[in-house]
């Protein structure tokens, strides 16, 4: 009867080790399935990061573009609004130089004792 205990409870010991063995092994598994999927996000995240930075690089070289033409435009604004200022300012310097000749003549044609 002793025998018959023994070799139940030695029984029950091998079927749990096996069970336990099993469930390990299944663990193991899992794990490794984790750490495989982590990985794989990983490589997924950075390629995508790569790509965003890439993005941004073009983004920024295209805004510095754009202000430099900008900048050039309002240069252009700036010289086309002078220039029209200069031509108005000689044109009233002409007034003012004949407006002056004509005084000067009527001075000379007055007689002044």
């Amino acid at each position: 009867m002793a025998e018959e205990k023994e070799l139940e409870y030695n029984q029950m010991l091998t079927e749990r080790r096996r069970r336990n063995t099993q469930a390990a092994a299944r663990m193991r598994e899992r794990q490794r399935m984790r750490e495989q999927n982590l990985k794989q996000r990983r490589d997924e995240l950075m390629t995508r990061m790569q790509q965003l930075e890439a993005e941004l690089s073009a983004i920024r070289r295209q805004r510095q573009q754009q202000q430099a033409q900008m900048e050039s435009e309002d240069c252009s604004a700036i010289i086309d609004k002078l220039s029209a200022e200069l031509e108005g300012a000689t044109q009233l310097m002409g007034k003012i130089i004949e407006e002056i000749g004509n005084l000067v003549e009527i001075l000379k044609s007055m007689e002044l004792p």
